[in-house]
């Protein structure tokens, strides 16, 4: 073979180290789990940051844009009346004055507005509200309410919608007596977090206005006392928090207090950092009693049990006030007996805070917080103290019915607080018949007459029904009524009918 070298025999080449693929592997691995991991976060974690998510800057009163397009106005007299405007967006904005709201006619115009009232506060889930100017205030409260997509609504002959305590747009429509009579729970006296703003350009004020919830999901209602802007919003704990903060930075009142610390509370906030101003409740006034209730439950909230009973003493003097003085009366009859019957529907009884029965979704829950039943078994339930007021009531209500000098009003509000407390049998049913009979051929406004009209449809008086119908048309036609018309001379004795 000569010199021919050996061959060597040729090697294996080594496999890849088993430590690099299981580092490829874990790595792909861990890419797949972030992936998944900021696809969650982005789907439902965002979501649940951005519910706490607060206002994204200092809250500040910015000059109102009106839409000119969408504006109505209107002059209230003393009677009262409706209005209502519908924005670009299809919001429906609807101003109801009650009778006595106004101490004289006053022309109030209102507006859509085209952009926030408030820097740092966007859209509201129920449009960007209205603006009411004129000059005007009212001594019981009107009412402003919100319904996001909602048509403009039917008027009859009256240019109103027909008469009813639930029925929007009707010079009837009392969101108050139609909670009660509804029979919806008082539950804190608000929904949480669903809130009507007023905002005020000439004081610099935002402020949440007293709501009532009536158990429908796309309205809002809130209290009006003066000129400015309104909107509706849904809002957080967060924000509930800022709005506290701001308001007690400037000019409130009471009830806007009560209205703002209880939706914090009922969104699960924190209370007892205002606690020496709750304090103060104590000496706060006493006209609204949906207010004064509020107040105890928010003194129990911060275990404040020497305001807690202060305001419930006051709570029970309101109603002790009205049976012994009937001319005293702030607020209509029926609103006392309506917001009573909110209070005594059964409920269950619970040890938890309301916190923990908060829900995304903006409803409250079936079951209350303890600090509400405490509150509830203090003014009513089914104590001692309710039977009293009941059957005192009752009488009181049956005086002013029997009583030969009464006004027709006080006896309209009479039968209708009757009612409201549930005690009315065939007698009494026979007894508002006559007094309807009597009382239709002399009301004095439309409103008066639409509710006549309303109560003799309800009663069966056809007679009384042609009778109110007769005297609306007629004021229809001469464009006036009996309060507002100047009476004739006595060459035309008997000629007008108002005499």
């Amino acid at each position: 073979m000569g010199n021919q070298e050996q061959q060597q025999p040729q090697q294996t080449p080594k496999p890849k180290s088993k430590k690099l693929l299981w580092f490829f592997l874990i790595l792909i691995i861990l890419i797949i789990t972030a992936a998944i991991g900021w696809f969650l976060w982005q789907k439902f974690g965002n979501k649940e940051a951005a519910k706490e998510q607060g206002f994204s800057g200092e809250l500040q009163v910015q000059a109102a844009k009106i839409d000119r397009n969408h504006t109505v106005t209107k002059t209230f007299s003393t009677a009262g009346d409706t209005m209502s405007v519908r924005a670009a967006d299809g919001t429906l904005y609807t101003l109801t004055v009650p009778p006595d709201a106004l101490i004289l006619p006053s022309t109030i115009t209102m507006s859509a507005l085209s952009e926030s009232t408030v820097a740092n506060w966007d859209k509201g889930a129920a449009g960007y509200g209205v603006f009411l100017d004129g000059k005007f205030s009212f001594i019981r409260p009107a009412y402003i309410t919100i319904q996001p997509n909602t048509e403009m609504p039917t008027l009859g002959k009256t240019k109103a919608a027909d008469w009813g305590r639930c029925t929007i747009a009707s010079r009837g429509y009392d969101p108050e007596i139609c909670a009660g009579n509804n029979k919806i729970p008082l539950r804190g006296g608000v929904e949480p977090g669903k809130v009507v703003t007023y905002v005020s350009s000439e004081r610099k004020e935002i402020l949440l206005t007293p709501t009532i919830p009536i158990g429908k999901e796309n309205v809002w209602n809130g209290f009006v006392f003066y000129p400015g802007a309104y909107f509706a919003d849904k809002i957080n704990k967060t924000k509930a928090g800022q709005l506290v903060d701001k308001m007690y930075d400037g000019g409130n009142d009471y009830i806007n207090q009560t209205e703002t610390l209880m939706h914090l509370w009922a969104l699960g906030g924190d209370l007892t950092k205002y606690k020496s101003e709750i304090e103060r409740f104590a000496r706060e006034k006493r006209d609204y009693p949906r207010e004064v209730y509020k107040g105890a439950i928010i003194a129990k909230v911060v275990k404040d049990d020497t305001t807690y009973q202060k305001r419930i003493e006051d709570f029970k003097g309101v109603y002790e006030k009205v049976l012994t003085r009937k001319g005293s009366s702030f607020l209509p009859l029926p609103r006392y007996y309506s917001l009573l019957n909110q209070l005594l529907v059964p409920r269950k009884k619970s040890a938890s805070i309301f916190a923990a029965y908060a829900s995304s979704d903006w409803t409250w829950p079936d079951t209350l917080p303890w600090y509400d039943e405490d509150a509830r078994g203090d003014t009513g339930g089914d104590s001692s103290w309710e039977d009293d007021m009941r059957e005192r009531s009752d009488q009181m209500l049956r005086n002013i019915m029997g009583n030969r000098n009464a006004f027709c009003y006080d006896k309209f509000q009479a039968a209708e607080a009757l009612e409201a407390l549930g005690t009315l049998d065939a007698a009494d049913r026979d007894a508002i018949n006559s007094i309807l009979g009597q009382c239709n051929k002399k009301c004095a406004t439309l409103e008066e007459c639409e509710r006549a009209a309303d109560d003799a449809k309800r009663y069966g008086n056809s007679d009384a029904l042609a009778e109110a119908l007769y005297r609306i048309i007629a004021f229809l036609e001469q464009g006036t009524d009996c309060k507002a018309q100047v009476k004739k001379d006595l060459s035309n004795y008997g000629q007008n009918f108002c005499q």
